[in-house]
């Protein structure tokens, strides 16, 4: 940051802490959990630290016990605590609960917070995502046409797409069979390895002809084709088929 950062792009990382954490607030604590790409982890991260921070307490196993520990607790918070639990030990700062399950604990605690004016919330998981680039490169948008093709395109229009697409072919042919393609920055095998080949030898061996040089990029574009048409003809035939189960839908 310096001087000439702008307050919108300062406050934004908080903007998403709030986007992650607002349904908790709406419909009530929930376990969450939030797709999101790689490069997001740090929000997720943060957003973790931000709920764990807003909790009054904090919910331990001791194994014999559960210890229930005040973090910024108001008193009569933790008071709640004690009373919920019969035969429970209150000590300055923590209640220690025998015979409850963790589960119930947490339960118990999580809604005691609410009711003394706190969120309780859920510390939010993640799955991770990785980016499909589009034909061109860069990101896959409408706004984009050459980047993508729709289930509906025609094939002139499709072949043309795919015929043009970015790959990780070298600039002349005497490069591409001297050092082999480059895989991971092209766009076709990309296709090929999200949608198009489910066999995981076929797969390999795509690559390793790439990587060797034992095949062309014109080539690849062409057998890259033939599966997208496959693949759009299969998929235009099922959506067909069940087109008529919208109207009974609605």
């Amino acid at each position: 940051f310096g001087p000439e950062t702008t307050l919108g792009h300062a406050i934004s990382v908080a903007t998403q802490v709030g986007d992650i954490l607002y349904p908790q607030l709406d419909a009530g604590p929930a376990p969450t959990v939030v797709p999101v790409g790689l490069d997001q982890d740090p929000h997720i991260r943060l957003t973790r630290d931000v709920a764990h921070k807003l909790r009054m307490f904090t919910v331990e196993d001791r194994g014999d016990h559960i210890s229930v520990r005040s973090k910024n607790a108001p008193a009569d918070a933790l008071e709640a605590v004690h009373h919920a639990f019969a035969g429970s030990k209150k000590y300055a700062g923590h209640v220690d609960i025998r015979d409850q399950s963790y589960s119930r604990v947490g339960d118990a605690v999580r809604d005691i917070e609410i009711a003394c004016g706190g969120f309780g919330f859920y510390l939010p998981s993640s799955t991770y995502h990785i980016f499909m680039p589009g034909l061109q490169g860069g990101k896959m948008s409408s706004s984009i046409p050459e980047s993508l093709f729709g289930f509906y395109e025609t094939e002139k229009s499709v072949r043309k797409k795919v015929m043009a697409a970015l790959t990780g072919g070298r600039m002349t042919l005497e490069e591409q069979k001297r050092l082999g393609g480059e895989p991971d920055r092209c766009s076709i095998y990309l296709l090929n390895l999200f949608h198009m080949l489910k066999d995981d030898a076929e797969l390999a061996e795509l690559r390793r002809r790439c990587e060797s040089g034992d095949m062309t990029c014109g080539q690849c574009k062409k057998e890259t084709h033939e599966r997208v048409q496959v693949f759009l003809t299969d998929l235009r035939d099922k959506m067909d088929a069940v087109e008529h189960l919208v109207d009974e839908v609605e």
